[in-house]
C-alpha cells in the first residue's frame, strides 16, 4: 500500500474546485523542491488560476494574503495557550 498522499490532495483539492470552492496555497517550505512542486499541483487543482505563493519573509506573507483576501491581514499569528477548565 502506497503511504503517499499527495494524489488524493490534489484530487480532493479538484473536487472542491468542482463544487465551487477555490483553494489558495501559500507554502512556508520555500527550501523544500519537492514539497514545492507538489502545492504547485495542489495550487493549479484549486480553481482559482493562481500559483501557489512562496514568501521568503514576512512582508512577502502579507502581500500574499492581501492578494488572496483582497485587504490586509487583520491579526497576528502566534502560539496558542489552551485554557484552564
Amino acid at each position: 500500500m502506497s503511504s503517499d498522499v499527495r494524489p488524493k490532495v490534489v484530487s480532493a483539492v479538484e473536487q472542491l474546485a468542482q463544487a465551487g470552492l477555490r483553494t489558495y496555497v501559500v507554502s512556508l517550505a520555500a527550501n523544500d523542491a519537492d514539497a514545492n512542486r507538489h502545492l504547485q499541483l495542489v495550487a493549479a487543482a484549486g480553481g482559482t488560476g493562481q500559483p501557489a505563493y512562496v514568501p521568503l519573509d514576512r512582508a512577502q506573507l502579507e502581500a500574499a494574503l492581501r492578494k488572496i483576501t483582497g485587504s490586509a491581514p487583520a491579526c497576528d499569528l502566534g502560539m496558542c495557550v489552551p485554557r484552564a477548565p
